[in-house]
């Protein structure tokens, strides 16, 4: 009986190792993890790329200046609405960076075990292992035994690791993984949506083409009247230092002396005094038309930038009409109201509070329990406690660092 059982044994575990190596040379399983470690991947990025794009158009909406009305003299800007996001963003990257590192390894390591050199290995100790069996070698049967099943786990764990996750991520997970894809997906359209210049109507950019080309005419109209006065400036300037060649000639007393009868000292002096009177007049007029040619330019630049639909806050240079302009244009930048806004980065904040759970199981829990599985393996088949020998590598590492500080302290 004893007999029977030994003979069936063995042939059982010999037609399983052939099975073994021959599903390992297939590849099969292979093929199919490293597919589902592909979707995972592309998973991971899309849910990257959209968590740096909310990212970037957050830093961007919160150095703007839009804000809005909560009742009645309350207000809240819309950075303050968007921080809890931008908080939730760096926790979320941080997640998906560790996730794609660790699918990345794992499809390595699915790859390395498939390798033909891998499998010839596999085959080898397979071989000896049933020859040792198949030949009752009692002295070369338990390790041949012990190195087969260490390689066909090495072989094989990782792959049913990715199949697991895949296969269970398609029944559990993929589904409402895919919906809060979407919903951050609308999150980050929705903010790059308020950074969008908003369309001015044909009507009111008619208005300010009409006020634009006043403010050009009011322009020509200065610099000519600026071009005028410099020549008029060089010509009174001209004219006062030769009435004040001429009024050398006469001394003090016969300009200011009252008693005096010298007429053309005093005549010279009348003439000296309007001439720099028309002078000073110039200077303020040629003063007033640089300022006035100043305003019109920084009216023409608010102008400009309301016509492309963008905010200036600087309208009190310009007419009435044109401040009415400003408080449209502004209610356009506004096209979300905030509760639309406060219930958008909401759902955003559950929908990535879900992602992150979805690539914390697929991508760091289940290949923490591999890694579990294989150090009770080894310490069950081998009698290595690979946990102690990192704690115990990890303790001589840090004693030996303390001891190069000490060193270097002394």
């Amino acid at each position: 009986m004893i007999e029977n059982n030994t003979a069936l044994y063995t042939k059982a575990f010999i037609i399983s190792a052939v099975l073994v190596v021959i599903l390992s040379w297939t590849n099969a399983l292979d093929y199919l993890a490293v597919n589902y470690v592909d979707d995972a991947l592309l998973d991971a990025g899309i849910a990257f790329a959209i968590g740096r794009g909310i990212n970037a158009a957050g830093s961007v909406l919160e150095s703007m200046s839009i804000s809005f009305t909560l009742g009645v003299g309350g207000s809240i800007s819309i950075g303050e609405v968007i921080s809890p996001l931008l908080d939730m963003v760096e926790d979320f990257s941080t997640v998906m960076k560790f996730a794609i590192g660790s699918l990345v390894l794992q499809k390595l390591l699915v790859e390395i075990v498939g390798t033909a050199f891998f499998n010839v290995l596999l085959t080898l100790t397979a071989i000896c292992a049933v020859m040792a069996t198949f030949f009752v070698a009692t002295k070369y049967q338990l390790i041949a035994m012990k190195t087969f099943i260490t390689l066909v786990l090495i072989r094989f764990l990782v792959v049913l690791m990715a199949l697991l996750s895949g296969v269970a991520s398609q029944l559990f997970l993929d589904e409402k993984l895919e919906q809060d894809l979407q919903a951050l997906g609308k999150a980050e359209e929705t903010m790059e949506n308020i950074n969008e210049t908003p369309a001015v109507p044909e009507e009111l950019q008619k208005e300010i083409q009409a006020q634009i080309k006043v403010k050009e005419t009011q322009r020509a109209s200065l610099s000519e009247q600026l071009t005028n006065l410099k020549v008029n400036l060089e010509e009174q300037q001209a004219t006062v230092a030769k009435l004040e060649e001429e009024m050398e000639q006469y001394s003090i007393t016969d300009t200011y002396n009252p008693f005096t009868s010298n007429e053309e000292a005093k005549l010279a002096k009348e003439k000296l005094n309007n001439a720099e009177s028309a002078l000073n007049d110039t200077l303020e007029q040629l003063d007033a038309a640089e300022e006035g040619l100043e305003e019109v330019g920084t009216d023409l630049e608010s102008l400009g930038k309301q016509l492309r639909g963008e905010s200036t806050g600087v309208l009190a240079g310009i007419s009435d009409t044109v401040s009415g302009w400003g408080g449209k244009i502004s209610g356009m930048a506004n096209k979300l109201s905030y509760e639309e806004l406060k219930g958008s980065m909401s759902s955003a904040i559950d929908s990535m509070l879900n992602a992150m759970v979805t690539f914390i199981l697929r991508s760091i829990l289940l290949p923490l329990l591999f890694l579990y599985v294989v150090s009770k393996f080894f310490k069950a088949v081998w009698g290595i406690d690979l946990g102690k020998k990192l704690k115990d590598k990890t303790d001589s590492l840090n004693s030996a660092k303390k001891h190069k500080a000490a060193e270097v302290q002394s």
